[in-house]
């Protein structure tokens, strides 16, 4: 039989697991800044999609064990919204540089 107990027991493990998660993919950046430090050239990709693989999953788990928890979602603030277009500007301009680099790269071969 389920409980209360159990189900608010399984909600906070969803929200440290996302907490754990957003962290793990916010981290993936560090060895890719060591590298470039150490003057390497490592491609992106890999780095971006861990990134975003941890940073969404954890912040949806966070969501649902918020609802679960029964917390009420924060108010959209007008920081929270530019927030969020700086984060679209961010990963179209990537997109675009990322695109033209490797244009520029088949053009030199």
């Amino acid at each position: 039989m389920v409980t209360d107990e159990r189900i608010h027991n399984a909600a906070l493990i969803k929200y440290r697991l996302g907490i754990v998660l957003i962290w793990l993919g916010v981290l993936v950046w560090v060895p890719f800044i060591v590298l470039r430090i150490a003057g390497e050239r490592p491609s992106m990709s890999w780095y971006l999609l861990l990134h975003r693989a941890g940073v969404m999953g954890g912040s949806r788990l966070c969501a649902f064990a918020h609802k679960e928890l029964g917390i009420l979602p924060p108010k959209k603030s007008r920081l929270r919204s530019i927030g969020h277009g700086l984060t679209f500007a961010g990963i179209l301009v990537l997109q675009f540089s990322t695109g033209q680099n490797a244009d520029q790269h088949e053009k030199s071969q």
